[in-house]
């Protein structure tokens, strides 16, 4: 009887805690993104990414000009760029809508004094803002977001911080070009989607598995 009155108990507290707090219960554990081979990201990994702008069918890459600190722009695929990918919690892979920082691996960058991390920066030639880099981290700033129409590829988003309203705001990365016919990673502009390429000494990384006899 005892027993009866338990398991009784039991599924009322199970019934209150899962209305009372649907949350606690359907709370999902992010997916891991994965590059263009289906692989997961890796925590530090470098990658190259591709953008894909809307209603063009000429892919893009993300790449920087020759001063430093560069400019995050959008170029032909041969001018890429590696990109270095880190969570800002202390995972192995990198997860989808979790905070992120970008590097880029530029050569003529590797000083001590200059660093090419991401960040939002106001570009007056423009007279608005765009991705740049100099950011000092970790920076809680960038996400990556699966883009649900398009399988395999993501959305970039940027969230600073308000203090007037003491959250962080959500703004999708997109392109826009200058006079000069230059185009920049810049929040809210045109759409574009992204998706990520290994990158291993300038030569996709690629798994080779042994086929079974």
């Amino acid at each position: 009887m005892k027993i009866t009155k338990f398991l009784v108990l039991s599924f009322f507290l199970f019934a209150f805690t899962a209305s009372s707090f649907p949350e606690a219960i359907q709370a999902k554990v992010p997916e891991a993104v994965v590059d263009s081979f289906g692989n997961e990201l890796e925590a530090g990994g470098s990658y190259f990414i591709r953008a894909f702008p809307a209603g063009s069918t000429t892919p893009l890459a993300v790449s920087s000009e020759g001063m430093c600190p560069p400019d995050v722009r959008l170029s032909a695929i041969f001018d890429k760029v590696s990109i270095r990918i880190t969570p800002v919690q202390n995972d192995s892979v990198i997860y989808e809508d979790t905070y992120v920082n970008f590097n880029l691996e530029v050569p003529t960058c590797r000083r001590g004094d200059v660093t090419t991390m991401w960040k939002v920066s106001y570009k007056p030639g423009m007279d608005r803002y765009i991705v740049t880099t100099g950011g000092m981290g970790p920076l809680k700033q960038f996400k990556i977001t699966k883009d649900r129409a398009n399988d395999g590829l993501y959305q970039l988003s940027y969230y600073p911080k308000s203090e007037a309203f003491n959250k962080r705001l959500r703004f999708e990365l997109g392109y826009l070009a200058d006079n000069d016919d230059v185009t920049y990673l810049t929040p809210n502009a045109n759409p574009v989607l992204f998706a990520f390429e290994p990158y291993l000494f300038g030569v996709p990384k690629i798994e080779y598995k042994k086929v079974s006899e």
